[in-house]
């Protein structure tokens, strides 16, 4: 099957004659909307006659995932024999696209079909942006041969911890379409929301997407990122404000992690050989996860952690017990062939950017302490981006009742409130204890950021070894950490994080040492844009990100655009400033303006709220409005 997708503003068609003696009988001849619509011209194929349930699932999801990307509710189906000459028989081309239509519909979307077997007249007005126009197939051979293999989760109980070390069993409770968390003892979820609505993912196993989550649409109006209709579902386009955003989180994790965490900065390959015998045993066990490369007679595949090169490094490493703990950091592009209905914006991707912290410790002892100063690591990156998070810890019932007053401690030390507690009857996995930090989004989806893991096994699979007190070798126990989480999803999180807060009536911003600019100078006429490229010399010899809205426009105009970029503050600049040595300021944190301030009183201000943290600068071609380009029309 081929699929023709077309967003339209309005579509008409109008019927003319039969085109062959199997047309539909109709009862409209005709259709016409003004609204946004997507279009789907299809061709039916052959092949789609082996498995006609499959096709129509396939189709389904490709037309699903497209109109979850577009933000779009209205489809129409329009049969098109043009785009193929492999056609099917015109009784399957009508069971299939009648079956489609229903199976979107009981979706939720708005689906007009056009009638199959006749000539028609139409008028589609494109939109006109990069996902507006794409030709998708559809080959139930191919997905055969490249099914999905299921990771199977293994048994597990959930439980709420609380600082004053109660364990409290929750299941869920379905009642009708609802469904609602049961303990059995008394729990007030309503003053832990969203530990309310983490559990409730976590045990519902549910990741089909309901809603569009809104930073899709904020990712494109602040010109951070967008969906690369040229590559592989999941891997983005970053525009030149995104990343810069990026190039700050990278800074700003790899300060914290190297300089003042201690960890050894390394960069390993991309890729690395199947043939390997540790390698083909380990990524064996995730046959979902990896993206296939052919070079020669080899068959490589594209990293999806920095694991396998860090641990090949760690191996080839003279290692004493002196160096313990050993922590080596790596900032590394990552990619994992995620299923598509899973794939969503920022939030999941196929290809993504980690920063990974693996440590060696001699003993279970250390190891602990190791694990400790990392969740600390993780909590105070959180806290710099300003993130409510929920913590979830994962083990066996053993590894629990053995350490159960020590996690009790760290949670009433450095969380504060309850953690998600899941227990397996043994250990089914390398690591014998994880936990991460999740932020719940606007549309009650669950993503992981901070995370760490004691992993038991990998020292021994990949012979690495240290050298102990009485010379013996030895393997060490690793622990495996991502201590801010994937980049693109930090940004996904802030996104979403201010469209919570608008909901709740608060100020949408970023957090002000992470706002791409941090102020913007606003000439109220040309004369006064000799005085303000000044003022922006000093701005930025402070550290602080600045631009200039030099563009032939109006004040309130101008006053306007930086309220929609969310720039922290605003200041203007005319005759009485200038006179006065003076500005006037406009901050968005807590919507006053205010005149006649003294520059430096106002420098002063920002540095100290900025707090001396990592200074990425503008590019100079962002810095003048009137020679920025425009990537995204909204």
């Amino acid at each position: 099957m081929k699929l023709l997708s077309i967003h339209s503003n309005g579509f008409s068609y109008e019927v003319k004659q039969k085109a062959t003696k199997d047309a539909e009988e109709i009862e409209y001849g005709q259709y016409e909307t003004s609204e946004r619509v997507l279009v789907i011209f299809i061709s039916v194929e052959k092949s789609d006659e082996e498995n006609t349930e499959m096709a129509i699932e396939q189709a389904s999801e490709k037309i699903r995932e497209l109109a979850e990307e577009l933000g779009e509710s209205n489809i129409v189906i329009y049969p098109y024999a043009h785009l193929s000459s492999q056609l099917s028989s015109p009784a399957a081309a009508k069971q299939i696209l009648k079956r489609l239509s229903e199976l979107l519909s009981e979706k939720g979307y708005n689906v007009i079909r056009s009638p199959f077997g006749w000539y028609k007249a139409f008028n589609v007005n494109c939109i006109g942006h990069p996902r507006a126009e794409t030709l998708r197939v559809v080959d139930i051979t191919q997905k055969e041969k490249e099914e999905i293999i299921v990771e199977e989760h293994p048994p597990s109980d959930f439980y709420v911890l609380t600082p004053d070390n109660q364990l409290i069993k929750v299941e869920i409770k379905d009642e009708g379409e609802s469904r609602k968390l049961r303990t059995e003892i008394p729990f007030n979820f309503r003053e832990h929301e969203n530990l309310r609505d983490f559990l409730l993912y976590e045990l519902a196993k549910e990741r089909e997407e309901k809603g569009k989550p809104p930073h899709i649409d904020l990712m494109r109006r602040h010109e951070f990122a967008d969906y690369e209709p040229g590559a592989d579902p999941g891997n983005m386009r970053w525009y030149a404000k995104g990343t810069t955003l990026r190039h700050i989180v990278e800074e700003h994790v790899y300060n914290k992690v190297v300089n003042e965490f201690g960890a050894l900065p390394l960069d390993t390959p991309l890729m690395y050989d199947l043939e390997n015998p540790v390698l083909r045993e380990q990524v064996s066990r995730f046959p979902a996860r990896q993206y296939r490369v052919h070079s020669g007679d080899k068959e490589l595949f594209l990293r999806y952690a920095s694991d396998f090169g860090q641990f090949f490094l760690l191996a080839d490493t003279n290692l004493s017990y002196k160096n313990l703990p050993l922590r080596i950091y790596e900032l590394a592009p990552s990619f994992r062939r995620e299923k598509r209905g899973e794939v969503v914006a920022l939030r999941r991707l196929r290809a993504f950017t980690m920063p990974d912290l693996h440590a060696c410790a001699a003993d279970i002892t250390s190891v602990l302490q190791e694990f400790e100063e990392q969740y600390f690591l993780a909590a105070s990156l959180m806290a710099d981006f300003n993130f409510e998070y929920e913590a979830a810890f994962r083990m066996s019932q053993e590894f629990f009742e053995e350490h159960r007053d020590w996690l009790v401690t760290l949670i009433a030390k450095a969380l504060k409130k309850p953690a998600l507690i899941e227990l397996f009857p043994a250990r089914y996995f390398y690591w014998i204890l994880k936990f991460e930090f999740n932020f719940v989004d606007f549309v009650k989806k669950v993503a992981a950021l901070s995370t760490v893991q004691i992993d038991v096994e990998s020292a021994k699979r990949y012979d690495i070894t240290y050298i102990n007190e009485k010379g013996e070798k030895v393997f060490p126990i690793i622990t495996h950490s991502s201590p801010s989480g994937a980049v693109e999803r930090i940004v996904y999180a802030l996104l979403e994080g201010a469209a919570i807060d608008q909901k709740k009536g608060k100020t949408p911003m970023f957090p002000l040492w992470l706002s791409p600019t941090q102020v913007r100078v606003i000439p109220i006429t040309d004369r006064h844009v000799s005085y303000c490229e000044t003022l922006m010399q000093k701005v930025e010899s402070a550290k602080i990100r600045v631009d200039l809205d030099d563009r032939d426009e109006t004040l309130s105009k101008k006053i306007r655009q930086a309220e929609r970029e969310w720039i922290p503050y605003i200041i203007v600049i005319g005759d009485k400033e200038i006179e006065n040595n003076t500005v006037s300021v406009r901050t968005r944190a807590d919507g006053e303006s205010r005149n006649n301030i003294r520059f430096d009183d106002l420098i002063k201000e920002i540095t100290s709220l900025i707090k001396e943290r990592v200074f990425v600068p503008l590019s100079p071609s962002l810095k003048r409005l009137s020679r920025r380009p425009t990537f995204v029309s909204m």
